[in-house]
């Protein structure tokens, strides 16, 4: 009886032991080339095609097939959108810095024209023409 309880516990450990090994492993997803993805998909589509061509097949089969690639098809496109998005993303971030520069510049150098300005020279224009400036201006802001 008690050579059994050892045994038992031995199995339990190696179970638990092998159990966390399984759950320890984390899944790293594998990114597939787009190019492999671009086949896959007129794979796909392919499939789509013949299928709809075929005639030895009942239409309630035929249409679950077509259900089934279309989703896929569905699903791949969706990803590839996906993909250029961060890509895009990617590309902004790159050139953040770089524009951020170009705003500094930007800044700066409205900052020392400002400086130049003597109140005086505010005061000579017209509130019209002091309104047309601010859109003017807003313009600029809104186009960079």
């Amino acid at each position: 009886m008690k050579a059994i309880v050892h045994w038992l516990l031995v199995l339990s450990l190696l179970f638990f032991v092998a159990a966390d090994r399984l759950f320890a492993q984390v899944a790293v997803p594998t990114a597939k080339p787009v190019f492999k993805t671009h086949n896959e998909l007129n794979s796909i589509r392919s499939k789509i095609d013949a299928i709809t061509n075929q005639t030895n097949l009942a239409e309630v089969e035929k249409q679950i097939l077509l259900n089934a690639y279309q989703a896929a098809a569905n699903n791949i496109e969706e990803m590839l959108a996906i993909e250029q998005q961060v890509q895009d993303t990617q590309r902004q971030i790159q050139e953040l810095p770089l524009k951020i520069s170009e705003f500094e510049k930007i800044i700066q150098e409205a900052d020392a024209q400002k400086k130049d300005q003597t109140l005086e020279e505010l005061f000579q224009y017209s509130s019209d023409e002091l309104d047309q400036r601010l859109i003017m201006e807003k313009s600029n802001l809104n186009a960079l």
